[in-house]
């Protein structure tokens, strides 16, 4: 995946890090050079290759721990995500709440002006009363007080309101009151509001940091076992050529010491039948008294050379090219498909259809988040798009969302049953079936296969099911 795309940073790397991470890496002997490796130089080789070898394997394990790390923490960073959806729904229902209370803070405001008005009268009549105290002078002028409650305070002290004054000034009292509470209860929705918001946007920051901090580890990891890889390939090599050079020496050696041996047996051959062919001529010889017949000596010219020591022992059959191992051929390995699905699926509804052919209308569209179209998605929002084109509600834009919805409208079935195009995938740690904790969701389409919207840098895809952390019931909102 992101491994395919540093090709050419890791060629980069290993030519510049070959023989430089623990082994040298000497040139090989020319071809044409006499010079035979010794027993050290491949058993060195060796030495090199096992060396490799084993932090190859080394980094294989931290790879496999990296990646398991990568993948928990892209299901954090789902978890989160769908927790942000959560609080945003949550702060547009406390919108909703807000705007409610702005409308009763504005209709009590307006009856509290008019119950002000109403005490107006009520002052005027201690006024004209002469009521002889300065109450009445301080409730025209306001005294020196300006907060409301104050002038309603002053009211209820005086004596002899009447039963129509006093109900008037409860009524003020009230609607003071009323005023009051509903501008705290606005203050504390709002910084509810905001409070939740930046909680969720940061823990979502959190775990998209951690998710990517995670793959750049795992990044790096192949990178590295990349490098280690081909520098054990070119160790190997070395060493089977190392191998095979001083096994060629050592067959040569043998071959021109049976060769060596050969001729002086030859020799001692040909020097004992020259002997034996004297002795014989002078034993077979009759006594004369004319001088003997000088023969030149037998130099046994016509047994030795060519016919026994040269091209039929001299070991050229067996001077490497017959010891070549022909290669081995593996057999592909076939890696059985992913993910499960249930037996032969059935024929859906016209809504299930219809939300299957709109999925796959939107593959290659980019994933961000909350996205619900029409040219980006997320996971709940494409399902949820999808079955509402279809006219089926199947709730709002959460995961935990649609399955509470499933639930509550009897349209969850166990996934062993058999899947049918059109069901919801749900996706929780373990595969618990608990909505507040699930975190992904995908939209089966047959044939054991789903499209979903992954995560953020990738696009809308039809992939096999995945099994691992799938919930063991899945949604039917049709068919």
């Amino acid at each position: 995946m992101r491994f395919s795309k540093r090709c050419a940073v890791i060629s980069l790397t290993f030519a510049l890090t070959l023989g430089g991470v623990g082994f040298a890496a000497p040139a090989l002997a020319d071809p044409g050079t006499p010079t035979a490796p010794s027993w050290d130089d491949v058993a060195a080789a060796r030495d090199d290759v096992t060396k490799s070898q084993a932090q190859a394997a080394a980094i294989q394990t931290t790879i496999q721990q990296l990646s398991d790390a990568s993948d928990a923490a892209d299901v954090a960073t789902q978890q989160a995500a769908e927790k942000l959806q959560i609080a945003r729904q949550k702060v547009t229902e406390t919108q909703q709440r807000l705007d409610d209370l702005h409308a009763r803070l504005e209709a009590a405001k307006s009856d509290d002006e008019n119950a002000r008005k109403a005490l107006g009268s009520i002052i005027a009549q201690f006024a004209r009363a002469g009521g002889g105290t300065g109450v009445s002078a301080a409730l025209l002028s306001g005294g020196n007080k300006t907060d409301g409650s104050d002038l309603l305070y002053e009211l209820g002290t005086m004596e002899k309101l009447s039963s129509g004054q006093a109900a008037l000034l409860d009524r003020a009292k009230q609607t003071s009151n009323l005023v009051s509470t509903l501008e705290d209860q606005t203050k504390a929705a709002q910084a509810e509001n905001v409070t939740a918001q930046k909680a969720a946007d940061a823990a979502f920051k959190t775990a998209n940091d951690r998710a990517n901090a995670a793959q750049a580890a795992v990044d790096n990891a192949q990178i590295e076992s990349a490098t280690l890889n081909a520098q054990l390939a070119f160790l190997q090599d070395r060493s089977a050529s190392l191998d095979s050079a001083y096994a060629a020496a050592q067959a040569q050696a043998a071959a021109l010491k049976a060769q060596a041996e050969q001729a002086a047996r030859d020799r001692a051959a040909a020097e004992k039948a020259a002997r034996d062919a004297a002795a014989a001529a002078a034993a077979t010889r009759p006594p004369t008294t004319t001088p003997p017949v000088t023969r030149p000596p037998a130099t046994g010219g016509g047994h030795t050379g060519g016919g026994n020591t040269g091209g039929g022992n001299s070991g050229g059959g067996n001077s490497g090219g017959g010891n070549t191992t022909p290669p081995v051929t593996t057999p592909p390995v076939t890696t059985p498909p992913v993910g499960g699905g249930g037996g032969a699926p059935v024929g859906p509804a016209a809504a299930a259809t219809s939300a299957v052919n709109f999925a796959y209308a939107q593959l290659g569209k980019w994933y961000v988040f909350a996205g619900e179209g029409p040219d980006v998605w997320d996971c709940s929002g494409l399902t949820m798009i999808a079955y509402r084109q279809a006219g089926i509600n199947i709730g709002y834009h959460t995961v935990g969302a649609q399955y509470r919805q499933m639930t509550a409208v009897g349209r969850l079935v166990p996934r062993s049953s058999g899947l049918v195009p059109g069901d919801l995938l749900f996706y929780s740690p373990g595969g618990n079936t608990n909505s507040q904790v699930m975190y992904h969701m995908a939209i089966y389409v047959g044939n054991n296969q789903m499209i979903e919207a992954p995560e953020p840098g990738k696009k809308v895809q039809l992939v096999p099911v995945r099994t691992h952390n799938l919930v063991q019931n899945v949604g039917r909102p049709a068919g």
